[in-house]
């Protein structure tokens, strides 16, 4: 797998944050339209009405038809994908709202950055980590920390921590973002 890594131009980050900034913008409409609808009301508005009234809200406002309507109406179809994979019982991922469920992957939280014992019990609180092996303690944040740094850890983004997802999203390097 190739992987490349943009280092877009001033003008060119300009324009990538404004799609950016439309994509949410019309992602959160998406979100405000299902929140508004109650038992007894009419459905919110799928995916194809939504890319009508996108295309009469881009006629309306000139800032919006400024952007990319492909990257507008990819917001959509994002929006609608959660949606239904959200309500979807077959997806493992469902979670109906009020329900909340412990995943069992082990967390990085949950292995010893010292001596690498995976053990549940090793969390002694929300922010004590005490290996259950060794005895090694420290902060449960530091310890998922360095088991991250050191690879070793099971991501929500479809990876196993010993090779990294293929649809991570890039991250720029400190020494090119000029921070460090």
């Amino acid at each position: 797998m190739s992987r490349y890594r943009l280092l877009p131009t001033p003008a060119q980050k300009t324009v990538l944050r404004d799609h950016c900034a439309h994509a949410r913008y019309v992602w959160n409409l998406a979100v405000e339209q299902y929140r508004y609808w109650r038992p007894g009301r009419a459905g919110a508005p799928g995916y194809l009405e939504q890319c009508r009234q996108l295309t009469e809200a881009r006629a309306e406002h000139p800032w919006l038809a400024a952007g990319s309507q492909t990257v507008q109406q990819q917001a959509l179809r994002d929006f609608a994908q959660a949606m239904a994979g959200f309500y979807d019982p077959q997806n493992p991922a469902d979670k109906a709202p009020g329900r909340v469920e412990r995943i069992k992957p082990h967390f990085t939280s949950q292995r010893c950055s010292a001596c690498g014992h995976v053990d549940a019990d090793s969390r002694e609180s929300q922010a004590r980590f005490v290996c259950t092996a060794c005895g090694f303690a420290c902060n449960a944040d530091v310890n998922a920390a360095r088991n991250i740094a050191a690879g070793h850890a099971v991501t929500a983004r479809g990876g196993d921590g010993a090779a990294r997802p293929v649809n991570r999203e890039p991250q720029l390097l400190a020494s090119l973002t000029g921070r460090e």
